[in-house]
């Protein structure tokens, strides 16, 4: 069933709790320009010149590739090492992001976060890990600390509560990617979702434009 965002439907993403407002990704689907949106070719840096249509059908082409790579690659090595290097492309080669920087958890205090990469300087923590989508809500042990279990999700939503210095992350398990904001109501989960399989498999150019421009 298409999740609808406002009057838009998507078929791969869905939008939880307060993250954003609906009718943001609803104005970048439409390709409106309201003050408060940055969605001319300058605002991200391409030259004059080049049309922002350009450049996202370069990313969606290379995205593509990619996942026909991580799915070829799936069945001849470990899929956590094959699901890592996809994420890290994904976010490198379609997204422009800079250089990763793994990282063996992040500590404060006591406390530990089994966080495996950090971006921007630090400012963004990542998960990206080889499980399947299927498990991104489940307690696991090594997401945990001293015997206690603890999803994917809640690790990096507290991990992101605990660090002033970081205000959204990511986390990509196998073909899940979400977007968090730091948010003190564990109660009530507030998230981007994207099915990558979904997109890249239904072809649905329309709601890569929207997670590449807002990404």
């Amino acid at each position: 069933m298409p999740r609808t965002l406002s009057t838009v439907a998507f078929q791969a993403l869905e939008l939880k709790g307060s993250l954003l407002p609906s009718s943001l990704l609803e104005a970048i689907a439409q390709l409106e320009r309201p003050k408060e949106l940055l969605l001319s070719p300058a605002d991200y840096g391409l030259p004059r010149g080049e049309r922002l249509r350009d450049r996202l059908d370069a990313a969606w082409v290379r995205l593509q590739a990619i996942w026909a790579d991580y799915r070829a690659q799936a069945e001849q090595r470990s899929a956590r090492e094959a699901s890592v290097a996809m994420a890290e492309r994904l976010l490198s080669e379609v997204l422009g992001w800079p250089a990763l920087k793994p990282c063996n958890g992040w500590q404060q205090g006591e406390l530990h976060y089994p966080i495996s990469h950090r971006a921007f300087d630090g400012a963004v923590p990542l998960i990206l890990e080889g499980l399947e989508a299927e498990l991104l809500d489940q307690g696991l042990a090594q997401f945990g600390q001293e015997g206690r279990k603890r999803s994917a999700h809640s690790c990096l939503q507290e991990c992101l509560n605990a660090d002033d210095d970081a205000d959204w992350g990511l986390l990509i398990i196998g073909s899940r990617l979400r977007l968090l904001h730091d948010n003190l109501s564990l109660v009530k989960p507030a998230y981007l979702s994207v099915d990558l399989e979904a997109l890249i498999e239904g072809d649905a150019f329309d709601e890569f434009a929207v997670v590449w421009l807002l990404l």
